[in-house]
């Protein structure tokens, strides 16, 4: 089984870890959450939601937010599966 799969602390610290790295990109690039927000074709409610619990993201919404902070397909799978 996966270190990943079913165990809820694990989850939630690969979550943290996805955060973090989301606010630090988007502080590193100026991005403001209204801006990001916009960017991503959601309000800011839903943005914060987003950031709150990222595991709930759909693939679109992770596909846009790796755009705007201008992710490779590396970085956007050690960001999102940490490896």
């Amino acid at each position: 089984m996966s270190a990943i799969r079913g165990n809820k602390s694990e989850i939630a610290n690969q979550n943290r870890l996805i955060v973090k790295e989301v606010r630090g990109e988007m502080a590193a690039r100026g991005i403001i959450v209204p801006t990001m927000a916009r960017r991503m074709g959601m309000s800011e409610r839903n943005f914060y939601r987003a950031m709150n619990d990222p595991g709930r993201m759909t693939l679109t919404e992770l596909r846009k937010l790796a755009a705007e902070l201008g992710w490779t397909a590396e970085t956007g799978w050690r960001v999102l599966f940490g490896r």
